[in-house]
């Protein structure tokens, strides 16, 4: 992919978003990354490259790098609340217990939360109280976000919500808001 992305000429960022989106698909995630910050040199606005390169990062294990990438979209996007809300639960949930960071993690959420409240945005600062141990503020968060998604939220998103909020009630974080396992698999 990338020598395919270095012999167009003139370079646009979507056919380097493209090329990297694929190679992200493909399990190539050094690469996709690679491709993303090429997208970012084009268009260093690109909200999907920032959340990208950040991404591939993440699930490649490159806490630091990631946690860097996201730093620099927030530098790049002051106003982006989707990189904050990002970075926020990476900070929250890195299964590195020496990376996780409740107390950055909580100050982006509530950041993020006091300007858009919604269900989701609840559920990241619960998940940042629970990486900091605060189970029982964890639980009233957790608690308000089932109900909000429970007249309107999808029943996966219910299911998993609910299955977060058990997690704290028996005093643990999430280690993983990507994939969290449902109840019952």
């Amino acid at each position: 992919f990338l020598l395919a992305v270095e012999h167009e000429e003139p370079l646009s960022s979507e056919t380097v978003l493209a090329a990297a989106t694929l190679a992200g698909r493909l399990g190539r995630l050094r690469e996709a990354a690679t491709l993303f910050e090429r997208a970012i040199v084009v268009d260093r606005v690109s909200t999907e490259a920032h959340i990208g390169r950040a991404m591939a990062l993440m699930l490649d294990g490159e806490n630091s790098a990631a946690d860097e990438a996201l730093e620099a979209g927030r530098r790049a996007l002051p106003d982006n609340l989707v990189l904050a809300h990002l970075q926020a639960r990476f900070l929250a949930t890195c299964s590195d217990e020496s990376f996780r960071n409740g107390e950055r993690a909580m100050d982006l959420a509530m950041q993020v939360h006091q300007q858009v409240p919604s269900a989701e945005h609840a559920e990241t600062v619960a998940m940042a109280l629970a990486a900091e141990g605060r189970f029982e503020e964890a639980i009233t968060w957790q608690t308000k976000a089932v109900e909000d998604l429970e007249s309107s939220g999808p029943p996966l998103v219910i299911e998993i919500a609910a299955f977060r909020l058990e997690l704290y009630r028996s005093g643990q974080p999430v280690l993983d808001p990507w994939s969290a396992p449902v109840p019952g698999s």
